[in-house]
């Protein structure tokens, strides 16, 4: 065991002066991780294409051809025997004239490689193949930065200890306590979750993880899976895009598995449908739940074909319900055929609306067999990101959501403001790509307007902290600009009186970043103009847990309320389900047409259908006013009632 090195002194040097096997052993992944690096960027990367053959016949030969890869995968078996990331070892088919990467054994699909325009009209011209799609990307599923209630998550956090406030709006505890012999509480159901990944250790998720797959990488990595930070090679903890901890302070061994979440995103929506209940942490809509995984979504974004192939994974599996908190504006056929054949096998898909604000709804969502997916606000009204139209079904909790995250990679803020000695707290919120500091960051306050550019005169904000405006540009880019202007912290003020924005930055800075009120960020740009010497505490701390918003949220909360139905009644079908989600909710005031789809949706109401539905029955007497997806009923009044 060793570092590759070609016998030079320097190297020999230096693994003289090692002082323990740890250190070696660390060192030993970064040499090989930049050799793995340096060959796959001088290789061409061939384009990848699914595939569907006419034959089951012809699908079922080929399949039998392609065999589990024994090839190096860097580290993990030149080092410590691990298993290979690459689950097929490409195979030429002179049938088809190409590379066969990997098969499904549902829907005649077929992963290939192809290498050049030769061979991409060979799979044109041929006569086996029904239809043929090259892999796209489209925007990986980051969470939206939305403002902050008046500390509205957090007194409800406080008060009901791990129950987050989308549990109370949709009525989830009453759900649970419906038969009062036996929780309902989500038991013998299986959820598949198609996102980011997942910290399958965190502890609101180890009890629930049952298995997980990526879909991503290729090779012992993927170079162009990196492009956002997510150096990730072997998941080894690495931090991925938080980019937070140092390389050598990742625990070696623990995240050593591929489908380990650098995001969030996906262990926040695992733990939104099934973290355990267990007083800490957050609870789950569905505690008793089982998670699978299929890691789909990377650096350069979510894959169209990882997509599919993930689908396709979870009806092998036999899943009860498929979630997708993704999405993109143009449709594909392979997905509608992967959703539909979900569909036709009894898995209910489960998809997010969009945030685009916009009225329309993307995919996969939008295919007739989708559960669409929108997101409302603690007051219980559209969010303003959240898409919505004719094929949106329901509207469930998706802003300031509180759940899992990759331990440690959550970020929690505290703001003083500091006058005469006198250190004032007040209310912030934390963004997800900012630097940890537990040690408060004390320095004078410098008003930069709204950030752009031209707001901030060379030099002036050097070693001090900028207080930047919200609006007209994006949180990075005026964290980017006050950085590159030599500023060690960042106060962003909202622009409306809502609370304090928070949220992700785009790209992870080294410097404390944190969003306050806009009535304190009005109050201090005034106080600077007569204390020039006004300074600012910002503090960062590390959490195993994060409030994010998007429509991604709030399909978690109904992916979760399917398990739980599909716990009471194994034999409901999508159609079924659908139904039944949405002639129990409750509809909401729309001030759009299809702005709400049929309502929120009601826990209670619809587990305790769900037990004694029956295929071609009508509801047990619910029926709310739906009319094809757009209610115009009263507006919903929420309690914060003691479950």
């Amino acid at each position: 065991m060793g570092v590759p090195n070609n016998g030079s002194q320097p190297v020999v040097t230096l693994l003289s002066k090692l002082a323990n096997m740890r250190t070696l052993l660390r060192y030993s992944a970064f040499a090989s991780s930049a050799v793995a690096l340096f060959s796959w960027s001088q290789s061409s990367l061939a384009a990848r294409y699914i595939v569907q053959l006419n034959s089951p016949s012809l699908h079922r030969s080929i399949a039998s051809r392609i065999k589990p890869s024994t090839g190096d995968s860097g580290l993990r078996s030149a080092f410590f025997n691990l298993p290979s990331v690459r689950s097929r070892e490409a195979v030429r088919v002179p049938e088809l004239g190409v590379k066969v990467e990997d098969f499904q054994k549902a829907g005649r699909l077929l992963t290939v490689e192809v290498d050049s325009k030769a061979e991409l009209q060979m799979i044109s011209n041929n006569p086996n193949i029904a239809f043929f799609e090259k892999e796209t990307f489209f925007k990986g599923p980051d969470p939206v930065a939305e403002y902050r209630g008046p500390q509205l998550w957090r007194e409800v956090y406080a008060e009901y200890k791990e129950i987050p406030w989308g549990l109370k709006a949709i009525k989830s505890v009453e759900a649970w306590n419906i038969n009062p012999s036996q929780a309902m509480m989500g038991q013998n159901a299986r959820v598949l979750v198609l996102d980011t990944g997942i910290d399958k250790n965190h502890q609101d998720l180890s009890a629930r993880f049952e298995k997980g797959r990526n879909f991503m990488e290729k090779g012992p990595f993927d170079p162009q899976d990196i492009g956002d930070g997510e150096f990730n090679l072997l998941n080894l903890g690495l931090g991925g895009n938080n980019g937070q901890r140092e390389f050598w302070e990742a625990d070696f061994f623990e995240n050593d598995y591929d489908y380990f979440d650098t995001n969030g995103h996906g262990s926040h929506v695992s733990g939104t449908i099934a973290a355990t209940l267990d007083e800490r942490g957050v609870v789950g809509v569905a505690p008793q739940a089982r998670i699978l995984t299929g890691r789909v979504c990377g650096g350069r974004g979510c894959s169209s074909l990882g997509i599919v192939q993930g689908i396709y994974w979870g009806i092998e599996e036999r899943v009860d319900v498929i979630n997708m908190s993704l999405g993109g504006a143009n449709p594909s056929r392979a997905t509608a055929e992967a959703v539909k054949a979900a569909d036709d096998a009894g898995v209910i898909v489960v998809a997010a609306s969009g945030n685009d604000g916009e009225g329309r709804v993307s995919f996969p969502a939008a295919h007739p067999e989708s559960i669409a997916v929108g997101a409302v606000s603690p007051f219980l009204q559209r969010a303003s990101f959240s898409n919505y139209g004719p094929e949106l079904t329901i509207v469930a909790p998706g802003v300031d959501v509180l759940s899992s995250v990759p331990r440690k990679s959550g970020r929690l803020s505290q703001v003083q403001v500091i006058l005469n000695g006198q250190a004032d707290t007040i209310q912030s919120s934390s963004f997800k790509g900012s630097v940890e500091n537990p040690t408060p960051l004390v320095a004078s306050v410098v008003h930069c307007g709204l950030g752009r550019a031209q707001d901030i005169p060379a030099g002036v904000v050097k070693g001090k902290i900028a207080l930047i405006a919200r609006g007209e540009i994006k949180f990075s880019e005026k964290v980017a600009n006050a950085l590159n202007n030599g500023a060690i912290g960042v106060l962003i003020y909202n622009n409306t009186a809502e609370g304090a924005p928070g949220g992700m930055l785009e790209t992870p800075v080294q410097i404390p970043v944190a969003g306050i009120t806009q009535a304190a960020g009005v109050k201090l740009a005034e106080a600077l103009g007569q204390n020039p010497g006004l300074q600012a505490s910002i503090a960062v701390l590390p959490s195993d847990y994060q409030a994010f918003s998007g429509t991604s949220m709030a399909t978690p909360h109904v992916a979760g309320l399917v398990a739980l139905m599909k716990s009471a009644n194994k034999n409901l079908r999508g159609a079924d389900v659908k139904a039944i989600l949405r002639r129990t909710a409750h509809p909401m005031e729309n001030k759009l047409p299809n702005e709400n789809g049929a309502g929120l949706v009601d826990a209670e109401l619809a587990v305790r259908e769900a037990m004694t539905f029956k295929a071609g029955s009508k509801p047990n007497g619910f029926d709310n006013g739906f009319q094809n997806g757009n209610n115009q009923g009263q507006q919903l009044e929420f309690n914060f009632g003691r479950p």
